[in-house]
């Protein structure tokens, strides 16, 4: 997105001396030689559910786990560089340093590497928002259409909200979270992790600052107002982390989101939303061509894909850079194991925005998409407002992951991403403006539940050319049963409660385009599920 920067012009007077130009630099580290740690021993550098997650998953602890050596960093710290973060997964830590350092970070004996992530010290103190993400109108919005796209609200109906999941957010900041009356019940029911949320932009665990995209798309996911306004899975727990710095656009921000991405896996999260993604840099020595959206060059592509394969959900926004060029993904949404996600309308058509793929190596992208037009949303001052991209359509494919994970905890994170994948509404046909296409709860569920339906009913003929025919089977003359069919996209074509003293029950699809749809019966707890394909 582009902003306006402004530039300060100096009068630099001689005073006999050069000023210093301190900037960050990442020092990468040759081997763990010397770690105290080991893979045999996970429990001190991992946490109970971080370990439980991979165990469910048949996810080992290797090498890669480890802990940077703490000789390596005490060896960083004595050239005079300060020593900010730290990545297991690259081997390497964040510094603040002097330029005429760095000859000497390289020249370690346990050093591989150093490479320049960012101009200056680490911003400190209160950041102001740039307007960076200037997508926001303050208007009220409603949560029905963006639930109802997916499935969702049907996912809630069925009892599941998130309850017992953890999802960690990176993004710009949230401004208002803490505050803003949508948000409370999470806070309430302690479902917040303070202790893990962190600020990797300007250092600290206040997160409740800075821009407030982040609050918007948490809103979407966590956000809560009874008859109003519903999150996604807003009964799930949540972990805030701060990675993107709204002011300016350097390669340290993919590094900000690789640390996070390790203190979220520590802590044991399922799924890692981020509507967040890059390509090109205020400094163009830094920039990615798009030869390199190839799913294993950027950084944080690198840190998703690592992410993905510890058994986290990874659920990224595809971009907003749709148009002409025939390639428009970003970073980190080129990544083959995360699920890119676009954005629709209403109406269930590209929105102009959307970023459209393949990745450079020919894969399908974005994976799915979602609304990314007029989503509703809860601003930093607790308002509704509605806003449009991807950002938006990321957190709303999230929550239809979280939820039915909650219902399938027994499915692995890529088994459950590549079912949504393939009962999206075009997975016989994907393509590079909706992916595999819209995906909905329902169709996914009954994927993922591949055993025969209840016994009370029995449909035929399937296929069918024009008609099929309901029987009900051991029901008690007393009841209904409520039957909705469903078309390809999720979107409900029928709907009827019939009592089941008739025995059976017509519908009548001559209407009804040729293709797959959904038949779902409900007898009081009881869900039946029959797929039925409708002839030319």
């Amino acid at each position: 997105m582009g902003r306006i920067k402004l530039t300060l012009l100096f009068i630099v007077f001689s005073t006999g001396f050069s000023q210093a130009q301190v900037n960050r630099y990442m020092v990468f580290f040759n081997d763990k030689s010397g770690t105290p740690h080991t893979t045999s021993n996970p429990e001190t550098f991992l946490s109970e559910r971080a370990l439980e997650r991979r165990s469910n998953q048949n996810i080992g602890v290797i090498e890669q786990d480890l802990p940077v050596t703490p000789l390596y960093v005490e060896d960083v710290r004595n050239t005079g560089a300060t020593v900010l973060y730290r990545t297991k997964w690259m081997n390497g830590v964040l510094v603040e340093c002097d330029q005429s350092l760095k000859a000497t970070l390289e020249a370690l004996l346990s050093v591989s590497s150093v490479e320049l992530v960012a101009p200056g010290a680490r911003p400190s103190g209160r950041i102001r928002s740039s307007g960076k993400f200037k997508d926001v109108t303050e208007s009220a919005g409603v949560t029905d259409v963006q639930l109802s796209m997916l499935g969702i609200d049907e996912m809630h109906i069925a009892g599941y909200k998130g309850e017992g999941k953890l999802i960690a957010i990176m993004d710009a900041g949230f401004p208002g979270a803490n505050t803003a009356t949508p948000f409370q019940h999470i806070f309430n029911e302690s479902r917040f992790d303070a202790a893990t949320s962190y600020n990797f932009v300007s250092g600290g665990s206040n997160v409740f600052s800075q821009d407030s995209h982040g609050t918007h798309v948490f809103s979407i996911m966590g956000a809560y107002i009874p008859d109003s306004f519903i999150g996604g899975a807003y009964k799930a727990n949540f972990i805030l982390f701060i990675t993107e710095h709204a002011a300016t656009e350097y390669r340290v921000e993919e590094y900000n989101w690789l640390f996070a991405a390790e203190r979220a896996d520590s802590a044991g999260v399922d799924v890692i939303n981020t509507s967040l993604g890059y390509r090109l840099f205020d400094d163009s020595n830094m920039d990615y061509s798009v030869d390199d959206m190839d799913g294993q060059t950027a950084i944080i592509t690198r840190a998703a894909e690592i992410a993905s394969s510890k058994g986290i959900a990874v659920v990224v926004s595809a971009g907003n850079e749709g148009g002409a060029v025939p390639t428009t993904i970003g970073a980190p949404a080129d990544g083959e194991s995360v699920l890119s996600v676009g954005a629709v309308s209403s109406a269930g058509v590209i929105t102009s925005f959307s970023s459209i793929g393949p990745s450079f190596d020919g894969r399908i992208k974005p994976d799915v998409v979602a609304l990314g037009s007029l989503v509703s949303l809860i601003n930093s001052s607790g308002n509704i407002a509605t806003g449009n991209g991807t950002s938006y359509a990321s957190p709303l494919i999230a929550s239809l992951v979280t939820g039915i994970w909650q219902m399938f905890p027994e499915l692995s994170a890529q088994e459950l991403l590549d079912t949504i994948r393939n009962r999206a509404s075009q997975s016989n046909n994907p393509d590079n403006f909706l992916g595999y296409g819209i995906p909905n709860f329902t169709f996914v569920i009954t994927a993922i539940d591949s055993e025969e339906p209840a016994d009370f009913i029995s449909v035929f003929p399937n296929p069918t050319l024009n008609q099929v025919k309901i029987e009900f089977l051991g029901s008690s003359q007393s009841e209904k049963i409520r039957i909705e069919l469903f078309d390809a996209r999720g979107s409900v074509s029928y709907v009827k409660a019939v009592p089941v003293n008739e025995k059976e029950f017509l519908i009548d699809l001559s209407s009804h385009k040729p293709g797959l749809y959904l038949l779902r019966c409900m007898r009081g707890s009881q869900l039946s599920v029959h797929k039925i394909l409708k002839l030319e």
